[in-house]
This record gives C-alpha cells, sequence and structure tokens, in this order.
C-alpha cells in the first residue's frame, strides 16, 4: 500500500512516496506537471467523478486503472478520503490509499509495515479511523481505530449497535435503507466506549451490497468530533444567554449602516414597538424617525465615524397612541477606519434607552426643590411681615391665590388671616374691585419688576384707598414664583 496527498484546489500532488515514483516513474513535480490529480487515471471522467464526490466531503472506494509514467495501465485498489477544515469543514485535500493488484507482490513486509505506520501517524493527527463494517458476520478491519473509539479490533456489527447510543442506532437503519438508492453516507452519533466515556462520532463513507441487493459492509471514516460538539454546545449555550441578557436589558439595540439604513435588529425590546412602528431591517432611519429626529440622528451616526468616540444624546418622540417619550441614544461605530474615509461596509450600534421615567422623577425633584427654595422665601417673608404690622402685607402665588398676609392686611379687608389664605381675590372682593386687582398681578408678572398702584379694597362694604407696591418673587434659580404686597391706607397719612 501507498500513501500520497493531494491539495484539493488545483488537484496537485504535496506528497508522494519513493514507492510511488518507483512504480509509476513519476517524480512529484513531474505528476503534478501532467495535470496532478486527474493525470494519475487513464479515464478522465472516472477521476472528475471521484473528485467530485471527494469535494463534497465523501470518502471513495474501489479499483481504477491507472496511468505510469511510460503510458502503462496499472490496475490499482483505491480508498481516497478527504481531508477537511476543523472549523469550516472546508475540504482542502485528499489522502490516496492506492495498491497496485499487480505489483503488490513486489512489496515486502518491512515496506508495508513502514507505510501502514505512516498512515497510522497520518489519521491519529486528524483523530481519524479507516475501517470497514461487515454486517454479515465476515472480518472487519480498521486502522487507528484506539484513538477514536478506545477499540483495538473492530467490534461485531451487533456489538457496535448496542455501544451506539439508543436515540441514535434508529440513523444506522436508516443509513443502511437510504444507501440502496444513495451508497454514499454521512451521520453523527454517540458512542459508548468500554471505559464508560461517551463520545461523539462522525461517520462517512458508503455502504456496499451482495448480488441480492443485502448490504455486505460499510467502509469510509470515524472522526471523534466530541471537542466540536461540546463547542457547538458551548456556542449555542453562550448564545442563549446572549439573547437572554439583551432581551433582558432596557436597551432597544439595532445596527445601522452610515447610509442611515437599518443592517440588523439586535435586541427588540417590546416596549420599543409602539415608539418605532416602523422599525425593519432594510428601513432608512427617514422612513421611521420624524424628519427633525432623522435629522439628529444622522449628524450623531456621522460624529461616530468621525471621532471614533461613542455620541450620546437625548430627545423627545410621540408614539403612535399619542404618548410621549423620553429617550437616550448612544451612537458607537464598528471598526471606524482610522482617518474617518466611508467605506460601504461601516456599520455603528444604536443603544436606545426609554428615560422617560427617570425625566418624570427629575422633574418631580426639581419641583420638590423649587417648592422648598419658594417655601423657605415664603418663610423669611412671613417673619418680615409680622415684624412690620404697620403695613398690610400679603403674598400671592403666580395663580393669585394669597399664601399669607399679615393681622394689618386682614383688618384693612375685614376677614381673619384664616379666611385670606388660599382664596383669590374673586372670592373675597366684588367682580370689578376683584379684575382690577388681578390686572394689576399680570402687569408685575409680565414686567417682572415692582410697580405702584392706586387701588380700592372693600371692608364691610365700604371702599378702602391704598397705595399698594406689587413686586415679583424669585426662587433660587431665577424662576418668578409669586407676588409680595405692601398696601397703605390714604387716610393714614
Amino acid at each position: 500500500m501507498m500513501i500520497s496527498i493531494v491539495e484539493a484546489s488545483d488537484g496537485a500532488f504535496v506528497y508522494v512516496q519513493a514507492e510511488f515514483t518507483h512504480l509509476f516513474g513519476f517524480s512529484l513535480e513531474g505528476i503534478n506537471k501532467l495535470g496532478g490529480f486527474e493525470a494519475l487515471f487513464c479515464n478522465q471522467t472516472v477521476a472528475e467523478e471521484i473528485r467530485s464526490i471527494l469535494m463534497n466531503g465523501y470518502p471513495w472506494t474501489g479499483i481504477a486503472d491507472l496511468q505510469a509514467a511510460d503510458g502503462t495501465s496499472i490496475e490499482a485498489s483505491l480508498q481516497i478520503t478527504p481531508i477537511a477544515e476543523e472549523v469550516s469543514e472546508q475540504v482542502v485535500g485528499f489522502v490516496l490509499f492506492h495498491t497496485p493488484l499487480m505489483a503488490a507482490k513486489t512489496f515486502s513486509v518491512h515496506q508495508t509495515l513502514s507505510i501502514e505506520h505512516e498512515i497510522t501517524q497520518i489519521l491519529q493527527a486528524s483523530q481519524m479511523s479507516l475501517w470497514r463494517l461487515n454486517v454479515q458476520g465476515q472480518a472487519s478491519w480498521a486502522l487507528n481505530l484506539d484513538s477514536v473509539l478506545g477499540e483495538t479490533e473492530l467490534p461485531l456489527y451487533s456489538e457496535f449497535l448496542n455501544a451506539v447510543h439508543p436515540e441514535d442506532r434508529a440513523q444506522f437503519e436508516e443509513v443502511l435503507t437510504r444507501s440502496q438508492i444513495m451508497t454514499a453516507y454521512e451521520f453523527a452519533f454517540r458512542y459508548f466506549r468500554r471505559d464508560g466515556q461517551l463520545v461523539w462520532i462522525k461517520s462517512r463513507g458508503e455502504v456496499a451490497f451482495d448480488e441480492d441487493g443485502q448490504p455486505l459492509y460499510l467502509s469510509g471514516t470515524l472522526t471523534d468530533i466530541t471537542w466540536r460538539k461540546h463547542a457547538q454546545h458551548l456556542r449555542q449555550l453562550n448564545h442563549r444567554r446572549t439573547n437572554t441578557l439583551l432581551k433582558s436589558l432596557p436597551e432597544h439595540v439595532i445596527c445601522v449602516g452610515r447610509d442611515g439604513i437599518y443592517r440588523r435588529i439586535i435586541s427588540s425590546n417590546p416596549d420599543f414597538a409602539i415608539v418605532f412602528p416602523k422599525e425593519q431591517v432594510g428601513a432608512s432611519i427617514y422612513d421611521v424617525l420624524r424628519l427633525e429626529t432623522a435629522d439628529r440622528r444622522m449628524v450623531y451616526l456621522q460624529r461616530s465615524f468621525v471621532l471614533h468616540k461613542p455620541q450620546t444624546y437625548e430627545y423627545q418622540t410621540v408614539s403612535a397612541d399619542g404618548q410621549r417619550y423620553y429617550l437616550e441614544e448612544s451612537v458607537v461605530a464598528i471598526d471606524a477606519k482610522p482617518n474617518g474615509a466611508a467605506t460601504a461596509g461601516d456599520e455603528a450600534l444604536i443603544l436606545v434607552r426609554d428615560i422617560t421615567r427617570h425625566k418624570q422623577l427629575e422633574v418631580a425633584l426639581l419641583a420638590s426643590q423649587i417648592e422648598l427654595q419658594e417655601k423657605w422665601v415664603v418663610d423669611r417673608l412671613l417673619k418680615n411681615i409680622g415684624a412690620e404690622s404697620r403695613y398690610a402685607t400679603f403674598l400671592k402665588r403666580r395663580g393669585g391665590d394669597y399664601v399669607s398676609c399679615n393681622q394689618a392686611f386682614a383688618r384693612l379687608v375685614g376677614r381673619s388671616i384664616q379666611e385670606i389664605c388660599g382664596k383669590s381675590d374673586f372670592e373675597l372682593f366684588p367682580p370689578k374691585i376683584a379684575e382690577t386687582l388681578m390686572q394689576h398681578d399680570l402687569a408685575v408678572l409680565n414686567s417682572g419688576k415692582m410697580l405702584d398702584f392706586d387701588e380700592i379694597f372693600e371692608r364691610d362694604g365700604l371702599p378702602r384707598w391704598c397705595l399698594v407696591d406689587r413686586a415679583p418673587l424669585y426662587n433660587e434659580v431665577g424662576q418668578l414664583f409669586g407676588i409680595c404686597g405692601t398696601a397703605v391706607e390714604m387716610r393714614s397719612f
């Protein structure tokens, strides 16, 4: 038996043994110069069919006529196994095990053992075994079986089937059934080694039948893919965890191109469906957002590519049901070019957060702070009001209701302090007088300055003429929140 290795892309031989050169008369360079893999076969159609099977990942076993350098035909038994990359499983080469039928007797036992040792080393490196499992009880054989199945010899078919995981045994019956239509097969199954270890095995090969159409044996390759299955399981587990995490996040995560087109919706939080009802892959941000909001997002999108820094901003929007939302967006460019040059593949992640509740709490907190500040201002004024009892003094809110007053003002209008506080001028005085007082308040609020007026109050149905100074009240943040007034009755002068 001889071994050769072929590059899948162009069919060039990358390794041949000295016995190959001796038998066929080709050197490595010589066979490749004539065409490589196909040049070894007398029938080019057969060579192309075999290569097609191998490129699909299936091994090929059979007898073919091979061509020597002097033009003579050599009948040989071939077993060709594809070599695939571990991750992509793309076929990158073939391993040829060929035995010239007529020239087999010229090989010594030492040469045969040497070749078999080389083959075994290659199989061990790829965690692969070559095998033939006879269904009808005839002798079976395998190479490198120990490193794959943990067996030194291939067990009988019945023993082999018993070691297969119960949930996977039906696959073997299915393979035998389907192979009557298509002889090549490929499937993965779980196998219990004698030490109790459960491993994943991938089998590729074909089924041979007797003259009556009954299966004789399965032959091909066995590959230990336990590590690959574990890696797939970890990837799936990680994928599920990532999806669960994304769905649990308050953020709505999307991926858009530099042109503003939605590439992917990574985490579609259901709460955002009513905010962005038109959002879908392939849509433009101008299809989803209002014009001014879309323009703003586009500006920050371009800035993220140019500045290579996340861009965060806030805006307000109205949902389909008319509800107002406060949103915060962070735009992060993915693999932005150092010079900011635009490419068709430029993408950015946009994380959208609903900060409506945060804003509501912020407004409520600010209102509470302002209220406390206003109360502090009022309390200080009330102390002065109590001290200056000679003048009729009062405090009013912007809405016109009285917050407080002193006894002098209460005597002026003929009411108690409790009766005055919380009421408006329209509840204390006749409409004509109340209308005039309201206009004076508005003049102070609109001007933001202290103004003086000649005003008439009423007590016990009698008018009381007064000179009144009305001044605006401001809190610490500069917001106008009320009016302070001092009235002096004219007869007191």
